[in-house]
């Protein structure tokens, strides 16, 4: 699935309906879809919020299987950000609204942040294993 939008908070109820879609298309349960939804919108609210700063923008979403995992690969064309300084705060920490990155990091089974090959913008790779019975069969998207 391939979804392009520009950065704003009102855009996210249009994504949010197809990510469920998608996952529940792909074999995962009803709560486990809802979780995805929900590490989804906090990330794509993180683009429009921290490398936007609520500036006009675009927004490409891209899902898609490989090796047994259902992959999000979201990227925005913001300025490029340190890789090194995202990871999730210790909870001592975290001050109100700032649970983005831990929240991605339990629903996730592995996430990576990286700049945009081109230089102009930064990727978030976020992966979660399909559930056993969805790595054979494969829906059409």
């Amino acid at each position: 699935m391939h979804l392009e939008f520009e950065a704003r908070v009102d855009n996210l109820k249009a994504i949010r309906p197809q990510v469920d879609e998608t996952a529940v298309a792909e074999g995962f349960d009803e709560k486990t879809a809802d979780q995805l939804v929900l590490a989804i919108d906090e990330a794509c609210a993180n683009v429009i919020r921290h490398a936007y700063e609520y500036k006009p923008g675009s927004v490409i979403l891209n899902i898609y299987r490989e090796d047994g995992d259902l992959v999000f690969v979201l990227e925005d064309f913001a300025e490029s950000i340190d890789c090194s300084s995202i990871k999730p705060r210790k909870l001592d920490e975290v001050r109100p609204g700032g649970l983005g990155l831990n929240l991605i990091d339990q629903i996730m089974d592995s996430w990576e942040f990286v700049n945009s090959a081109d230089g102009k913008g930064n990727v978030l790779i976020m992966k979660k294993q399909l559930p056993k019975k969805a790595k054979t069969a494969h829906v059409q998207m």
